[in-house]
């Protein structure tokens, strides 16, 4: 992702803050990142206790009540937080996998 004007990438401008950063982008273990997988994921865990999230974080599960399907794809809108979540739930599987 291109910081848009300066012609620099977001994550070298955060790594030159100091910023800790993953050296690669959190991917599924088949080495994607799509949102299909990642939706399906996350409420396969959510449902089998595998993930969990604590009642009072009322903006996650308005998001995540708002998610849904149009003509068969994914709509993307509002979804900040959960996309953020996705992600940083890939990377400690990764982490709990022993791939860092």
């Amino acid at each position: 992702m291109m910081n848009e004007g300066s012609g620099e990438k977001l994550a070298e401008q955060y790594r030159a803050t100091g910023l800790n950063m993953l050296e690669e982008r959190a991917t599924f273990d088949y080495g994607g990142n799509g949102v299909k997988a990642g939706a399906l994921d996350m409420l396969e865990r959510m449902q089998t206790g595998g993930f969990k999230a604590f009642g009072h974080l009322t903006d996650f599960f308005e998001e995540f009540r708002l998610y849904h399907r149009k003509y068969g794809k994914i709509v993307k809108h509002m979804d900040d937080l959960r996309c953020s979540v996705c992600c940083d739930d890939k990377a400690v599987c990764k982490a709990e996998a022993g791939g860092f």
